[in-house]
């Protein structure tokens, strides 16, 4: 991924570059921005890439889970929130309900 848009030939250095990253690809998309960002700091200007705009379309990410005493126990969870919570453990997501909607 990193090489491609290193490529002179597909991006040429100086040329704006507009990353655009979905689901995955826009916490991939975020990585590659933030470390972009860095580059740009201790380097000089045209060995990086001119990322001048970064658009996040639902992106995802998979943080650490908190620590057991930082999690909220689901007895202290309104109803609503416990129906949410043992929906979405089950793997039941809102696309998921979209999908039935459409059978």
């Amino acid at each position: 991924f990193d090489q491609l848009l290193r490529d002179d030939n597909l991006f040429p250095h100086g040329e704006p570059l507009w990353l655009v990253g979905h689901s995955l690809g826009g916490y991939l998309a975020a990585k590659y921005a933030m470390r972009i960002h860095d580059q740009q700091s201790r380097s000089k200007p045209a060995m990086v890439p001119n990322l001048t705009r970064l658009i996040l379309a639902s992106p995802v990410g998979f943080q650490p889970l908190p620590a057991p005493h930082e999690r909220i126990a689901s007895s202290n969870l309104s109803p609503a929130l416990r129906l949410v919570d043992a929906l979405w453990s089950a793997n039941f997501t809102p696309q998921a309900l979209v999908r039935l909607m459409g059978s």
